[in-house]
């Protein structure tokens, strides 16, 4: 089954709509920064949700150091909500590391869930 770890602020709240969204397709687990891009790095986890207050720095860097920034993207920084479209053509580039700010994790989170649904399907 396919797996998200969702990491920073606001998290328990986005991995509760990770899961509705999910509707029990995915896999998915709130856990630290770190735990979860260990988990990506090793393969124990397909994908990964970082949230802080920018969707950039904080959401991402230890992603980014352990899997590489060709790896992550930020889909829903501050000030610009999240595009499906550009959800989709991450996933399709490979990435798996997410970085949303926390204003958008309402809108966001649901949305890459459903973009991982559609490239999985």
């Amino acid at each position: 089954m396919t797996s998200v770890v969702i990491t920073g602020m606001a998290r328990d709240r986005a991995a509760t709509l990770a899961a509705e969204a999910a509707a029990g397709r995915i896999e998915i687990v709130s856990d630290s920064d770190y735990e979860g891009a260990i988990a990506v790095q090793s393969g124990q986890v397909d994908y990964y949700i970082g949230i802080c207050q920018s969707g950039a720095g904080g959401a991402l860097a230890l992603a980014i150091g352990l899997i590489g920034s060709k790896r992550a993207r930020t889909v829903a920084p501050a000030g610009r909500p999240p595009d499906e479209d550009l959800i989709a053509a991450a996933i399709a580039d490979g990435v798996v590391a997410f970085g949303v700010s926390v204003d958008h994790v309402d809108k966001a989170v649901p949305a890459i869930i459903r973009g991982i649904l559609d490239h999985r399907a």
